[in-house]
């Protein structure tokens, strides 16, 4: 087998020991739930490939929204700074890049890539202007995202 995944409820035990047993087998690839940091540290140390959190990860994404709510998905990159992906409020449409602080000039928040309809603008300018309908992918300073959405 290719890949497995271990994703047994609140049994702590037996997600250990199913992941314990699928790399015995020699699963190449096994990603396996924790519910605590400990029962992470204990899943790594027995050899899982991945450990995932997934009630930890859908607060996460609950609370950034309701600090930006237009963020639809967001990957973290380092500590403090990630790529956020959010459809352009309609308080953006006619404003430049510029005039919104989403260029170079403010590492807060930088335009990475403009998706209108079918047409993709990578590394748009400061000139470029946001159209409705337009989805951005702005790498955005975690700690600044309830600065993002207008007012700017």
């Amino acid at each position: 087998m290719a890949a497995a995944i271990v994703a047994s409820g609140d049994e702590g035990a037996a997600n250990i020991y199913s992941t314990a047993l699928l790399l015995a087998a020699g699963v190449r690839r096994v990603v396996a739930r924790a519910g605590s940091p400990l029962h992470a540290m204990i899943l790594t140390r027995v050899g899982a490939h991945q450990v995932v959190y997934p009630e930890a990860d859908s607060g996460v994404a609950v609370a950034r929204g309701l600090r930006a709510p237009g963020i639809t998905e967001h990957i973290d990159l380092a500590p403090n700074i990630g790529i956020s992906r959010l459809r352009a409020p309609d308080a953006w449409c006619g404003h430049t890049l510029d005039e919104l602080r989403l260029t170079r000039e403010d590492p807060s928040f930088v335009a990475l890539v403009i998706q209108r309809g079918e047409e993709t603008i990578t590394f748009p300018g400061p000139g470029d202007r946001i159209e409705v309908g337009d989805t951005l992918a702005i790498l955005a300073q975690e700690n600044k995202l309830d600065e993002l959405l207008p007012p700017r």
